[in-house]
């Protein structure tokens, strides 16, 4: 084809210019400047395709980055789950043992071996405890709605992906 491309150009040539140059030079000359053509086009195709490929690493790079990102914030997430329920744990057996410091206070009280003070100290502590629970209740729903976030949103991004992907 590239043969037939070059001989129709080089007839073209020879109308022009007449029977000045010969077919055969012009056919070399011709020659010569389509392997020249050919092999900036080459290059510049090879540079080209480099090029993409570079890109497609990075990419591909990215991607993983991301991912592994994605892995360590979800990992992070669900540790942070199994903190918050260990810390409610502690909390309600803190809780647990107030309660009873309590009970056993206000029977002191009643008998008559302690002060009123000392019942209302151990209420107070009580009524912290009971407040430590709350609050580590609360610290636990967050933890857990955390970590659904993260595993909605790595949801809908796989979901988007297998969208693209038909």
């Amino acid at each position: 084809q590239r043969q037939m491309c070059i001989r129709d150009s080089c007839e073209a040539l020879q109308l022009q210019v007449g029977e000045s140059q010969p077919r055969g030079e012009l056919e070399v000359f011709l020659t010569q400047a389509a392997a020249i053509g050919e092999s900036a086009l080459a290059r510049q195709a090879d540079v080209g395709v480099e090029g993409v490929a570079d890109g497609l690493e990075i990419a591909e790079a990215q991607v993983m980055q991301a991912e592994q990102d994605l892995i360590v914030r979800t990992v992070e997430a669900y540790i942070n789950v199994l903190r918050a329920i260990d810390n409610l744990k502690s909390s309600r057996a803190e809780e647990a043992a107030f309660q009873r410091q309590l009970e056993q206070t206000q029977q002191r009280f009643e008998v008559g071996l302690i002060a009123i003070t000392d019942v209302q100290e151990s209420r107070a502590a009580h009524d912290s405890a009971t407040a430590g629970v709350i609050a580590a209740k609360r610290a636990l729903a967050t933890a857990q709605e955390a970590l659904r976030d993260l595993l909605r949103t790595r949801e809908d991004a796989r979901e988007d992906l297998l969208r693209r992907r038909h």
